[in-house]
């Protein structure tokens, strides 16, 4: 996925690597860890946004967020994260 804003709240973040239904993992802008984050709904006049919902930098925090808030499993086991944010890949 990819996108050009440069927020991380932004429904066209460039950053974001996963998003399912109203959650997304994205990557922060400062580049030190994972975001979950939830959809939330816009309002007259002011558009969609995303908000943060837990910051993760280990990949089994990450997959056990994601597993609880999405029903998902496997999901981020297809992408094949590293161990830790900015870690080499398994």
């Amino acid at each position: 996925m990819s996108g050009s804003d440069h927020r991380e709240t932004a429904d066209d973040y460039a950053r974001v690597i996963l998003r399912s239904g109203d959650w997304r993992v994205s990557e922060c802008r400062d580049g030190i860890q994972w975001l979950l984050q939830r959809h939330r709904p816009g309002f007259s006049g002011v558009g969609t946004a995303w908000d943060t919902v837990s910051y993760c930098v280990t990949r089994n925090a990450l997959n056990r967020l994601w597993t609880a808030a999405t029903g998902d499993a496997r999901a981020l086991g297809a992408l094949n994260l590293p161990a830790t944010f900015g870690g080499t890949r398994l």
